[in-house]
């Protein structure tokens, strides 16, 4: 019966997700189903993008970025080149290890911040698992940002396929066009709209979850955003 509302959950976090937070309230050990995807759709997405460019091309591009920054002498970027040549061929498992590590890594710091904030509801007895579970749910939007990748590098002409293929969600990439070598692109190339749909989740569950009222819920849903990106903001601006 839990395994069917972990099932239910997954598909209302898209259609009704208040109806679907308050089914995982029932189904708290199954937040590895939403793990399973997450991993599966994040890993085949880096898995096909680097088995489908070609390896001159995206040598090329990288060492054409480094050359535009203007940090780099000859020599440097002569060593880069044969470095990235060479490492290539194992890109796609440093990148697959990469999803592996680092999602487990980020949700665990998230249910703690939200284990941490949900003490301040008296009524609330979510415990870190229960946190970290909902961690999972309110990220399967991301899911959307692989399928989008993989259907772009499947249906390319060519294997000339820039690394932007991975972020083609973002803000970067869908408004400002920022190139490279622009102070705010990174911080611009991290921020994409299903990361924007996955915050909006985030204060749907907090407000399924606790007693928060509207602006509360609003504040510590988009407070670890605000921090980040705030940060990172000002040391892009120095």
């Amino acid at each position: 019966m839990k395994s069917e509302n972990a099932i239910s959950a997954i598909g209302d976090t898209f259609l009704a997700p208040t109806k679907a937070f308050n089914g995982l309230k029932d189904a708290k050990g199954w937040s590895w189903l939403a793990m399973i995807l997450l991993f599966v759709f994040g890993i085949s997405a880096q898995v096909i993008y680097f088995n489908s460019v070609d390896q001159a091309y995206f040598v090329e591009q990288q060492i054409a970025t480094m050359e535009q920054s203007g940090d780099y002498n000859p020599a440097e970027l002569e060593q880069a080149e044969a470095m990235t040549a060479q490492q290539f061929p194992m890109m796609w498992i440093f990148s697959a290890v990469g999803v592996l590590i680092g999602i487990p890594t980020i949700f665990c710091i998230f249910a703690l911040y939200y284990y941490l904030i949900g003490k301040q509801d008296p009524e609330c007895h979510m415990t870190f698992g229960d946190w970290f579970g909902f961690t999972a749910f309110t990220s399967l939007p991301t899911i959307f940002a692989a399928i989008g990748t993989m259907a772009l590098v499947l249906t390319a002409s060519s294997g000339e396929i820039p690394a932007t293929v991975l972020t083609f969600s973002s803000l970067n990439q869908l408004i400002f066009g920022f190139d490279a070598n622009h102070a705010f692109t990174g911080l611009l190339e991290s921020i994409n709209i299903f990361s924007i749909w996955s915050l909006a989740l985030t204060y749907i569950g907090l407000k399924s979850w606790t007693n928060f009222n509207n602006n509360k819920a609003m504040l510590f849903a988009l407070l670890p955003s605000i921090l980040i990106y705030g940060i990172w903001a000002i040391i892009a601006a120095l």
